[in-house]
């Protein structure tokens, strides 16, 4: 026998022994409602007798209340231990059958009590069983064979019955059976019906979980293989920013050390005369020290950009400082494209000394002027302006550009992860999701002015961040 099979006999079997576990209790309620009726039909019937002028309780009365008690109880006891067994089903049904003769004859053989066996089989069917139907017809039939031998009277109303009255009672037993036996089939093929449904059901369940487990597995790859894409998107725009950043620096260190070599060789050309002048010494000597200074400052600046920002806590600084480390690596790239960058500080205490996380708000900042530089360059009008200054408790720093306000479609998207408006290798569309994140994760926000007629963005982070030390 197949598992399919085999899980469907077990199903039914499982709905079968649900059912009769119902039947069950509900024959519990049948039974002491019947018990209460057979006291009440000979309470009514005769109550008592009479032997001369001395009245005594019928027969009938004590035969209902101690047989009848005993019939009930009994089934019920093993109801209550053991329900929906094969033992409890066949107690019922003799219990039952029982309980009918009982009101036929309590009643006196009154034609309506006979209609108590008929109702009894049709509920008898309940317990889904043609053994059942069939035992309990030949208990009645029995029960109807010695009743109408032996006391007629008791189970007809008369005596004078003929043999043929049993046998057409027991015809008219036979023919229900026959109704109620096509009626138990359906059921019992509905409730194969149900059984094949269910398994079929587990099995599409099972289906659907297996395809679920292994679309599952395939999406976590995919999770995956897209969180290292992103991951290698991100060292590319880092490796673009770095790359951006060491041309700046270029640009910016070897100025410095075109004039120390200028200096330098000028001074040796000198020394070889005769004299040399102390002033003249201490004047380009001069030069050299505040061009190291100066390449001293670049190289500072990078330092404090290139960080892993996410490593960094935040310390206490001035936000100028800040300004002057970005501007430090990028100025000397910007002065080549002639481009003007102006800070304008707002704020009535420009030189406060407040905690900021200053990798993470450089790195900010290197990457909006980055962006600008990239959107202005080809522009005649190309300037850049930075704006510092307090609000409601809040620092507020702007980058503004000449370029003109960004149009709305390109607006909605612009702080999207790889979304860019540069051409093809230019940009990996990072910059502003990951700068926005960074705010974000320091409690602040970035957005763009809508309200300014040039390209305008608004970095916003919570006085708490910024109180003096």
């Amino acid at each position: 026998m197949s598992m399919e099979k085999e899980r469907i006999i077990e199903i039914e079997k499982q709905c079968l022994s649900e059912i009769r576990i119902g039947v069950d209790k509900t024959f519990q309620q049948i039974f002491i409602f019947q018990w209460i009726l057979v006291i009440s039909i000979s309470l009514w019937r005769s109550p008592l007798t009479w032997i001369g002028e001395t009245p005594f309780i019928n027969p009938h009365l004590s035969f209902s209340v101690f047989f009848g008690g005993l019939i009930v109880f009994i089934p019920i006891f093993l109801i209550k231990k053991n329900p929906g067994t094969e033992l409890s089903m066949y107690l019922v049904t003799f219990c039952q059958a029982l309980f009918s003769m009982m009101i036929i004859h309590v009643s006196g053989g009154r034609i309506e009590s006979h209609f108590h066996v008929f109702g009894s089989l049709a509920f008898l069917v309940s317990y889904r069983s043609y053994n059942v139907i069939i035992f309990s017809s030949l208990l009645i039939a029995i029960g109807h064979l010695v009743m109408g031998t032996y006391s007629p009277i008791d189970l007809y109303g008369s005596q004078d019955i003929s043999s043929w009255r049993t046998v057409e009672h027991v015809a008219w037993i036979v023919f229900e059976d026959i109704f109620l036996f096509s009626i138990l089939k359906n059921k019992m093929l509905f409730m194969k019906r149900i059984a094949f449904h269910q398994d079929l059901t587990e099995q599409t369940l099972l289906r659907v979980e297996d395809l679920v487990i292994a679309r599952t597995a395939e999406l976590e790859e995919s999770q995956i293989k897209i969180m290292e894409q992103q991951q290698s998107l991100m060292q590319a725009s880092k490796l673009s920013s770095l790359g951006e950043m060491a041309a700046g620096v270029a640009h910016e260190i070897n100025n410095p050390l075109a004039i120390i070599h200028a200096t330098t060789k000028y001074m040796r050309k000198k020394i070889t005369g005769d004299t040399v002048e102390r002033t003249f010494v201490e004047e380009n000597l001069e030069v050299i020290e505040k061009t190291v200074k100066r390449i001293s400052t670049i190289v500072l600046g990078l330092k404090n950009v290139s960080r892993d920002g996410d490593m960094e806590i935040s310390s206490e600084c001035k936000f100028g400082d800040i300004i002057n480390d970005v501007i430090g690596v990028c100025e000397e790239r910007f002065r080549n494209e002639q481009i003007c960058v102006t800070i304008k500080d707002l704020r009535e205490n420009p030189d406060q000394v407040s905690r900021f996380n200053r990798v993470q708000l450089s790195q900010v900042l290197l990457n909006l002027l980055g962006n600008s530089f990239d959107a202005i360059m080809i522009l005649e009008e190309k300037w850049m302006k930075i704006e510092i200054s307090e609000e409601d408790h809040l620092l507020i720093v702007k980058v503004i550009d000449s370029g003109k306000t960004i149009c709305p479609e390109i607006e909605k998207k612009i702080f999207q992860p790889f979304f860019t408006s540069k051409g093809i290798g230019k940009g990996t569309g990072l910059g502003l999701s990951i700068s926005k994140g960074i705010l974000n994760r320091l409690d602040g926000d970035l957005y763009l002015d809508k309200k300014c007629k040039n390209t305008c963005f608004v970095i916003q982070l919570p006085i708490s961040l910024t109180e003096a030390a």
